[in-house]
């Protein structure tokens, strides 16, 4: 019944952020969400050519109304309420590996989390400073002041 109602744009977008699960289910359960989520609506919106804002509207009402923590958001987020920022910011980090790193290191960074296991912190922070470089702290305020110039 929901997607009766998807005009052929949403319609395209559902349909690459779900095949896109199909695509990296096999790298486990291990990934956190701020990538899987994040990387499926990375790969449905990036074909769109929409402007960022609009492509992530309740990551920028929440930049606009002066409530953008700077924070990468945890798997928990992705299940609560706010859950629409989860993915916005989700998706917003990974189009800012994708245009800082490059793709390739994007999907390493997916990678990087294979596995059956979710990271702990300090996995976390390890996994990204071996792939990006430089430390998850830093990532996450590189990535906030782009959001933030972005919006």
């Amino acid at each position: 019944d929901n997607v009766e109602r998807y005009n052929a744009l949403n319609l395209q977008v559902l349909i690459t952020h779900e095949m896109t699960h199909v695509a990296t289910r096999s790298l486990g359960d291990g990934v956190p969400l701020l990538l899987v989520e994040g990387f499926a609506d990375w790969a449905a919106l990036k074909p769109v050519g929409l402007p960022f804002s609009v492509t992530r509207p309740a990551l920028s009402a929440r930049v606009n109304s002066g409530r953008f923590d700077g924070a990468l958001p945890t798997d928990r987020e992705f299940r609560a309420g706010d859950a629409a920022v989860a993915y916005d910011e989700g998706s917003a980090f990974c189009q800012w590996v994708a245009e800082t790193f490059g793709v390739r290191r994007l999907q390493a960074l997916y990678r990087q989390f294979a596995g059956p296991d979710s990271p702990s912190p300090t996995e976390l922070d390890r996994g990204v400073r071996r792939v990006l470089g430089i430390s998850r702290p830093a990532a996450e305020r590189r990535w906030a002041a782009w959001v933030r110039d972005r919006l």
